[in-house]
């Protein structure tokens, strides 16, 4: 089959290996699922994604989807849960794993032995370039049996690399150990969902168990989740708050003008003034911050450079085609007459971002941590993670479209708590002054987790 042509180029074995993965998945074939999926993840950091922009990258990726997922489930099968995790973390996140390897000039690899950095960025580049259908047969004949040297190259250079001391994990992500030392209180639970079992795995700081959830299938989550997203409006505005190294900027948008093609602008979103003067009334003792109304995304772009904490209390999109061009919705005036227009701030946009001072990310906005994008479900590509890679450490998101009332009175318990926090702790309590706003949310409407459980923070 195909992905045993050594001097195809990697994209095509693996595209072709996904496929045959999927099939066995069908079969519950679990040691051959074993065998190929592991092979398939091995490879992935052959498959050269880095000189393509974000539109290629994302086809790229997309054609793969599920191999690590449908690995979980083959390795579950076989009663091998730490490796059923360790590869769902090596198998996922691929283009935001190399944009923030890319936030440096040089990775670590690059900076203690440049010559295998180059050596493993030259053999990568060698093994992708396609041949032509105009390249001669004596040219082809070499040159495909030169990809096939140079795959062998590739490999052995790999393991090179992960004999150097601090570079074992070199592209194969977190170990368990390491997973288990970022709990500090807790338990941390991943789902696996695949269409031929699913699963809970739990990792707490000393251990390590799962419990199958026979009732959830592929089918039925991806039903539930298309027909709640086309169900719900989208918020819309923002509530930025700008500082310079000490800053907070707070951007409200209670309106916005109508997006092309529609027929009518977004509803009102009366909550996001109440909002923002709850959040101003908490913070004007304890910085001063800068209110912008009804902001363009290049303003918005502007004022991030210099600001630690960024409120946004607004809609948010998320776009199924096209991950990267999910975002906020702002707006701004086109013409000699001065019409208002919407204006996204898009993923894209923000991750291109390089921030000094960004500490906290709060973005009151639907849908801005979720992906709907199917074609890349192993993919972190949504408005979160486009602010952690332009460097916010902490990013509060919505999994899916949140009431008025419930954004206003997290929001408020949250800023109640980390304001008042000191710099040198306030890292270590972001995630739990979330927690504790959504718990007291929670309280009064324990029946309807809908309305409290989609605001979640990603960080460290």
């Amino acid at each position: 089959m195909a992905w045993s042509c050594l001097n195809a180029v990697p994209f095509h074995r693996v595209q072709a290996a996904a496929k045959c993965l999927e099939v066995l998945a069908t079969q519950n074939k679990v040691d051959e699922g074993i065998d190929l999926g592991t092979r398939i993840l091995n490879l992935l950091p052959s498959v050269h994604t880095r000189a393509l922009d974000r539109d290629d990258q994302q086809f790229v990726v997309s054609t793969f989807a599920g191999v690590a997922s449908n690995l979980c489930s083959f390795l579950l099968s076989a009663n091998r849960l730490s490796e059923a995790l360790e590869c769902l973390e090596q198998g996922r996140a691929i283009i935001i794993s190399q944009m923030l390897d890319d936030r440096s000039d040089l990775s670590s690899l690059c900076q203690d032995h440049s010559h295998l950095a180059n050596r493993y960025q030259s053999l990568v580049d060698e093994v992708n370039v396609p041949i032509r259908e105009t390249t001669p047969d004596v040219v082809e004949s070499l040159l495909r049996k030169r990809r096939q040297e140079a795959a062998a190259e590739l490999d052995m250079c790999l393991k090179e690399i992960r004999c150097v001391p601090g570079h074992e994990r070199f592209m194969l992500g977190q170990t368990i150990a390491e997973m288990q030392e970022c709990i500090t209180e807790g338990s941390i639970v991943v789902t696996n969902i695949t269409d031929f079992r699913s699963d809970a795995i739990i990792v707490s700081s000393n251990s390590l168990r799962t419990i199958a959830l026979p009732d959830l299938s592929a089918s039925k989550a991806r039903s539930w989740a298309l027909g709640y997203a086309q169900n719900q409006a989208k918020r819309a505005q923002e509530a930025l708050v700008a500082q310079d190294a000490n800053t907070m900027l707070i951007a409200a948008m209670p309106t916005s003008p109508k997006g092309p093609g529609d027929k009518k602008a977004p509803k009102k979103l009366p909550g996001v003034e109440e909002e923002m003067r709850e959040i101003l009334i908490l913070a004007h003792s304890q910085t001063s911050p800068t209110v912008l109304t009804h902001p363009s995304a290049d303003q918005v772009l502007e004022v991030l450079k210099a600001c630690r904490i960024a409120h946004f209390a607004c809609h948010g999109t998320s776009d199924s085609s096209d991950p990267s061009n999910s975002g906020l919705i702002l707006q701004k005036s086109t013409g000699p007459d001065e019409s208002l227009m919407q204006d996204r701030l898009t993923v894209q946009q923000v991750s291109d971002l390089r921030l000094r001072y960004a500490q906290i990310a709060y973005l009151s906005a639907c849908s801005t941590a979720e992906n709907k994008a199917a074609r890349l479900s192993d993919e972190v590509i949504h408005v979160v993670s486009g602010f952690q890679v332009a460097g916010f450490p902490h990013v509060v998101g919505c999994l899916w479209p949140a009431g008025d009332s419930e954004c206003v009175e997290v929001s408020k318990r949250f800023y109640s708590l980390v304001l008042k926090c000191n710099q040198s702790v306030i890292n270590n309590e972001v995630a739990s002054a979330l927690q504790e706003a959504v718990m007291a949310v929670r309280a009064e409407d324990l029946s309807m987790p809908l309305n409290w459980a989609q605001f979640v923070h990603y960080g460290v």
